[in-house]
């Protein structure tokens, strides 16, 4: 349990009786008061010992003494000041004595009483004293005796000591214990915020000291007043060097020190230091008042290499959600000579910052090198990041790849998002069918990767991205620059690293280590022990497989699930396959070539759904054939041929 412990005031007063007169406060206000007898000049070593010594948390004291001993300490001050009230409750006492009554007080411009209004209410005379120095009291005491006054009241212990020494009738001025509570409860607020403020400022020291970022603080008059241990390192500087000293006396003795010193209100700049390099920028600070009155300066120091380090940890993370690399060179099954051609040279590129272009066919594994390409560099420990252009509209395939500012479009996103170039960056972007980029996103896409630089979509600055580019296409891309569908610039761009990935029908004895592959994979998502046999793996060699492993792994899926084994209904499906995706031209059908077909003119939608239909009776069904006469990709032909249904 926390043991609450007492607030502990020092009370210094004129008057050495006033710890008895407010005794019976005490446990009401619930804090420990230690007292000491002195004023003025006289209480400064007092105040000293309270602080040092007993260590307490305030000083109660006379309002004349306060301005005098808050120099010398740094805890909070309190004065108790006298009222009207407790003037007039002094010389009624005084009254009943006699009316020859002398009134002694300190240094008029203190006082917090009207002394004017006080004689006037009461209606008889009160002769008045003042004093400006201690030295000075006894001689006024002995005036106002002369001039015979029997009676002083006075609020200084000096002047009431003395007049007690010369056997006078002497009363001395005490607040009123409405006051003196009051000051405690001051003391209290002013303790509890100064713990506050403590413990605020001892937790922006903390936070500033502990800091990997290097910070400079500077004040209006241009003397350094913070510098912590980041940017003492950084610099090679020592704070008891800097701190105090005047920015413009670093002239010639601290060169980096000055560079850093220089850099303009609200300005990012790049220092170079020998091999090292800083990112500094400088914040004004102005009055929330006057946003023209300079407070001081904030300088930040980052060491480039620390950003970079950060920023690869935040890719990182952001790869750890989504944007990662799970296949290997390992998960790339085959032994034949034309796959381990592919590896082999696959790996090779991959020790390169090249862009890589990757030629493959439908289902011939394009990402699962590409995702391998990537694990093997050094780019395996940011994102991987992927699109298939095929999939999205021009207009969401640009703020996809590029991104947008804040504002930039109907529904945009508050604050802006970034695209995944940007997502990508110190890892690898794999774009898949690069040549179903529309002509108007290919010229911006050439000039990121020519200045490795984004754009955003409705922004005005250049955001620098360092990313390995892999690119994909089952397209003859240069066939595409002749039909003008695809630029030449970019296309000579791109084509640096070519790797060509064989089809299934040309490595067919890797057919049934694939098949054994996609059975473990199933197995391993569930399904009980699926099983093909090897006589069945054997009678897969006789089709071409156009969509190459993917169309192998989904037929291995359906006779699984059909728990189908026997060699009569496998060759009966694969005859259907073969049927369907084999030219089925009956002889009085005319040789004419597919170029002379025959539509009605009509909207042009119309129209390119009759040319694929025809094409499609000409070629007896035969996808493939259709694809290579429109340079079609089997995707778009796909989506299109579903309109026609």
């Amino acid at each position: 349990m926390e043991v609450k412990m007492q607030l502990r005031i020092g009370v210094i007063t004129h008057y050495r009786e006033m710890e008895d007169v407010f005794k019976h406060l005490y446990e009401k206000l619930d804090c420990v008061f230690i007292y000491r007898v002195g004023a003025l000049e006289y209480a400064i070593g007092h105040a000293v010992e309270l602080q040092e010594t007993q260590k307490v948390d305030a000083i109660i004291s006379g309002a004349a003494t306060i301005p005098i001993i808050a120099d010398y300490v740094d805890i909070p001050v309190i004065p108790l000041h006298i009222k009207n009230y407790d003037l007039v409750k002094a010389f009624h006492k005084a009254h009943m004595l006699t009316d020859k009554i002398a009134y002694l007080e300190f240094r008029e411009n203190l006082r917090h009483y009207d002394f004017n209004q006080v004689v006037e209410i009461l209606g008889y005379e009160i002769r008045r004293y003042q004093f400006q120095q201690m030295k000075n009291a006894e001689k006024v005491v002995n005036h106002a005796v002369a001039n015979g006054c029997k009676v002083i009241v006075t609020t200084g212990n000096v002047t009431y000591a003395y007049a007690k020494d010369q056997n006078l009738e002497a009363i001395m001025v005490l607040p009123d214990e409405r006051e003196f509570v009051s000051a405690v409860g001051v003391a209290k607020n002013m303790i509890r915020d100064r713990k506050k403020e403590g413990e605020r400022n001892r937790w922006l020291n903390e936070i500033v000291h502990t800091s990997a970022q290097g910070i400079i603080t500077i004040d209006n008059n241009e003397h350094i007043t913070v510098i912590n241990a980041a940017a003492e390192n950084m610099l090679n500087l020592l704070k008891r060097n800097i701190v105090g000293q005047n920015i413009n006396s670093f002239h010639n003795t601290s060169p980096l020190l000055e560079k850093v010193l220089a850099v303009g209100n609200g300005d990012m700049e790049t220092i170079q230091d020998g091999e090292n390099e800083y990112i500094v920028s400088k914040i004004d600070l102005t009055s929330d008042d006057d946003q023209t009155a300079y407070l001081g300066s904030i300088f930040k120091i980052n060491e480039l290499k620390n950003i970079q380090c950060m920023e690869m940890s935040a890719r990182k993370k952001i790869s750890e959600t989504g944007f990662i690399a799970h296949n290997t060179f390992q998960d790339i099954v085959g032994t034949s000579p034309a796959i381990k051609r592919a590896k082999d040279i696959a790996k090779r590129y991959s020790q390169t910052d090249s862009i890589i272009l990757i030629n493959g066919e439908t289902g011939s594994g394009k990402e699962l090198f590409a995702q391998s390409i990537h694990n093997y560099s050094i780019w395996k420990n940011g994102p991987f990041v992927a699109i298939n252009c095929s999939t999205l509209s021009a207009n969401l395939l640009e703020s996809e790849l590029f991104g947008y500012d804040d504002g930039a479009f109907t529904g945009a996103k508050k604050g802006g998002r970034p695209g995944l170039f940007e997502i990508a960056h110190n890892g690898t972007f794999f774009l898949d069918e690069i040549g179903e980029i529309p002509l108007q996103l290919q010229a911006k896409l050439l000039r990121v990767l020519q200045e490795r630089c984004v754009m955003r979509i409705g922004g005005s600055k250049n955001i620098p991205v360092k990313v390995r580019i892999i690119l994909a296409t089952n397209r003859d891309l240069y066939a595409e620059v002749k039909a003008k569908r695809f630029r030449e610039d970019l296309y000579y761009r791109i084509n640096v690293l070519n790797l060509r990935l064989p089809p299934l029908r040309e490595r067919k004895k890797d057919i049934p280590p694939i098949v054994q592959s996609i059975i473990k994979s199933i197995k391993s998502a569930g399904n009980v022990n699926p099983y093909i046999s090897s006589e069945v793996v054997a009678t897969f060699m006789r089709y071409d497989w156009f969509g190459n492993v993917r169309e192998l792994s989904n037929f291995v899926e359906r006779l699984t699930a059909l728990n189908m084994n026997d060699i009569r209904s496998v060759n009966k499906m694969l005859d259907e396959l073969i049927a369907a995706n084999t030219p089925d031209i009956q002889p009085e059908c005319p040789k004419a070539d597919s170029s002379h077909l025959t539509v009605a003119i009509g909207p042009m939608r119309e129209m390119e759904k009759e040319i694929i239909k025809k094409l499609y009776e000409y070629y007896g069904g035969n996808k493939r054939k259709v694809e290579s006469a429109l340079e079609m990709s089997s995707t778009t032909l796909w989506r299109r041929f579903k309109t026609i249904q």
